[in-house]
């Protein structure tokens, strides 16, 4: 079946680029800066800023209006991109499509010089955060969504090249970038996974893959577009995880469903998050595994709280019958990883330990302390 059949948008189909920001603007600036750059003509910068406690939204606006200069190893300050025009809602205005009058402005401009700005009132997670973005986009008919991360900078061709990835392939559903470290420019962080129910989140290698694009299960949220068609069939991320663990669920939901998912490696991004989340593209057995993962005293508590209790929850719920030898085999990997570099090891495994136990009993959401 064509599950493209009817979708026709021209040689430049109009993203949604969807940004979620929460208390680091800095970050986020570079991150738009960046995509102000993009080779590609037809796109709508969106960001969501997830109930900041600062002053994050004021410095957008300043950066909007050229008064906040960003120069940095990947981009340069240039005047001749700013001012940049934007529309600033409510969530509730968002989800219902935003309002076609206020954006009118925006119309005649080239892409890189219109923002529409969304204000939740609350924290809502990555995933809840991400979805007023994806709500606004799917209401106001996009063809395609792209998720990316705020701490990221994108490389001008990394858009063009997820289009015609999609434009070739009627069964694409999902697409993601080649993922570089941002302090190791040259080395691969993350280009997906071939497997599903994976102990080790191990990444393909980038040695072992050649042409254009290759074929994975698994991509990661800090470069996932997505076609709009897929999420009418398997429907938003799932707000149950909060955070981690979401990408994997939903690229789970569209593989089921016989969409194809794809890295594009003519799409390349700089992430600075991640050294002790995701591993290394280097070889090795079972300790570089481990050590691949960076500098664990500087992993929250969150994050080892999140990534164990939503990796149990998702694998218990997706496939009980091994859930019993991943449980065991999990634990134990997250466990080892902690051990081979953590000094602080009481207050990490009672974290790791924890979102074990919630993960198994099925308590999800935010959890204030993890500890």
């Amino acid at each position: 079946m064509n599950k493209n059949a009817g979708e026709s948008h021209g040689p430049w189909p109009p993203v949604a680029v969807i940004i979620l920001n929460w208390n680091t603007w800095s970050e986020t600036l570079e991150c738009l800066e960046s995509l102000q750059r993009l080779n590609y003509p037809n796109f709508r910068l969106i960001l969501i800023d997830n109930g900041s406690t600062g002053d994050s939204v004021d410095q957008v606006k300043a950066w909007c209006e050229g008064k906040i200069p960003i120069n940095t190893k990947f981009v340069r300050f240039s005047s001749d991109l700013k001012p940049v025009n934007y529309v600033e809602y409510t969530r509730t205005i968002a989800e219902v499509g935003g309002d076609r009058h206020m954006e009118s402005g925006l119309a005649g401009l080239p892409s890189n010089r219109g923002l529409i700005i969304i204000r939740s009132s609350e924290n809502l997670g990555f995933s809840g955060g991400s979805n007023i973005g994806l709500r606004y986009a799917h209401r106001r008919g996009f063809p395609y969504s792209w998720l990316i991360n705020n701490d990221v900078v994108v490389d001008g061709n990394a858009l063009a090249a997820m289009v015609e990835l999609f434009r070739n392939d009627d069964q694409a559903g999902m697409v993601g970038s080649k993922i570089l470290y941002y302090e190791r420019p040259d080395v691969v962080q993350w280009i997906g996974s071939d497997r599903i129910l994976n102990l080790m989140d191990k990444n393909l290698r980038a040695g072992n893959v050649c042409g254009n694009s290759v074929r994975v299960k698994w991509l990661g949220a800090a470069s996932l577009m997505v076609r709009n068609r897929v999420i009418s069939e398997i429907g938003f991320l799932d707000e149950a995880y909060f955070l981690y663990g979401e990408d994997k669920d939903w690229c789970h939901r569209a593989y089921r469903k016989g969409w194809m998912l794809y890295c594009a490696l003519n799409s390349v991004v700089w992430h600075r998050g991640g050294a002790s989340s995701c591993p290394d593209s280097g070889p090795g057995g079972i300790f570089d595994m481990l050590r691949s993962h960076g500098s664990l005293p500087t992993r929250s508590l969150q994050a080892d709280y999140y990534d164990s209790r939503n990796s149990m929850f998702w694998a218990k719920r997706t496939y009980p019958l091994f859930f019993p030898i991943y449980l065991v085999g999990r634990t134990g990997y997250l466990i080892a990883r902690m051990i081979v570099h953590d000094r602080h090891r009481v207050h990490r495994t009672r974290a790791i330990l924890r979102g074990v136990w919630h993960g198994f009993i099925g308590k999800t959401g935010r959890i204030l302390n993890p500890s």
